[in-house]
């Protein structure tokens, strides 16, 4: 889990990036691509690979285009958020807001 973790799961709720493109547009994103953007970036998240064949891509399956940033309550395990617009500062500062206006 990535370096926020401590600071959101005990608040209730997490986010997982999906990694959906690899070194050009369209190209799907490798482990080894993924684990080292894990490492350049040092994310506040949790990062993972798109889905494989057969399963549809996460772009493709949720309609957002690029990365894709993925909400979780864990109360309930219910996705609260699904975007790929304003990247991971725009869905920590969406989980903030939430956790802060349910009083977590």
């Amino acid at each position: 889990m990535a370096l926020r973790t401590p600071q959101l799961v005990p608040r209730g709720a997490f986010i997982m990036a999906v990694v959906v493109e690899g070194t050009s547009p369209g190209t799907t994103a490798t482990m080894a691509q993924v684990s080292a953007w894990i490492r350049s970036a040092m994310a506040p998240y949790t990062m993972t690979m798109d889905s494989m064949d057969p399963q549809p891509t996460m772009e493709d399956f949720f309609s957002v285009p690029r990365d894709t940033f993925i909400t979780v309550d864990l109360q309930n395990m219910q996705i609260l958020r699904v975007s790929g617009a304003g990247g991971a500062t725009a869905a920590l500062a969406d989980l903030t807001r939430r956790l802060d206006a349910a009083g977590l």
